[in-house]
């Protein structure tokens, strides 16, 4: 007797027609058909190898592009800050010096990072040295203008900000993005942006905008400009967000 298939699949067929018959892997179905290949399967045993893979290849690639175009989707709408900023109670480096001292400008008080101080209208740290469009340039520096603008645009006011002052601060060179979310300063929901340069020569830093609607004057905007040298400040960008933390209405 001749020994069955070891596999499923069209064989010559054993009862003597010219045809192939369906072996199941234990039983000849009765089903038969002309020689020659066939993506049928008898009874529904089974299916195209070819049309299966294919369609698994597909499907896996609706599901990857549904999973970036909600993972897109869910950045460009979250809002949930993307800067948090360091509450000094919690054991971490204080924004202030010993004694709360700020200075108020515009209405509200600038927290003075330990290690900075008030020069005229301005908060700085380290000795000025020659910079590009500003001329003398500290490492570090803190200002507050006011601006007209209504609430709903300090977003905007923010982003366009930051792109100048980070042109302004280091002419030349190439900035990214580091930072950019709503935040709360002096109990007024703002925006918040800030830039990572790295000039081609010379020590590159952060230039953050921080825009936030007036507590004190209607229809004005409050823009708090930061630059900081990489090597200013021994906490780094920290000290950024903890003085944006600290902002508080003067009395």
């Amino acid at each position: 007797m001749e020994t069955p298939p070891a596999r499923p699949g069209w064989y010559p067929d054993p009862h003597g027609t010219h045809g192939e018959r369906w072996w199941d892997g234990a039983t000849w179905s009765p089903e038969v058909r002309a020689p020659g290949p066939s993506w049928c399967v008898p009874g529904g045993r089974g299916g195209s190898p070819g049309r299966a893979v294919l369609l698994a290849l597909l499907l896996g690639g609706a599901v990857l592009l549904a999973g970036i175009v909600v993972g897109i989707a869910a950045l460009s709408t979250r809002e949930d800050p993307l800067v948090r900023v360091t509450d000094a109670a919690d054991g971490e480096r204080g924004s202030s010096t010993p004694g709360g001292a700020g200075v108020t400008l515009h209405g509200i008080v600038l927290p003075v990072p330990e290690g900075w101080r008030a020069e005229g209208p301005a908060l700085v740290t380290g000795r000025p040295h020659r910079c590009g469009d500003d001329g003398d340039c500290t490492p570090g520096r803190i200002t507050v203008t006011a601006v007209p603008g209504r609430p709903g645009a300090a977003r905007a006011r923010a982003e366009r900000d930051n792109e100048a002052a980070a042109e302004a601060a280091y002419p030349g060179a190439s900035h990214r993005l580091a930072a950019a979310g709503p935040v709360q300063a002096a109990g007024r929901e703002g925006w918040l942006v800030r830039r990572v340069c790295a000039p081609r020569e010379g020590v590159g830093g952060y230039v953050q905008s921080l825009v936030f609607p007036s507590p004190h004057e209607p229809g004005t905007l409050l823009v708090v400009r930061a630059r900081l040298d990489a090597d200013a400040d021994p906490a780094g960008p920290q000290v950024l967000d903890e003085t944006a933390e600290g902002i508080k209405i003067a009395d």
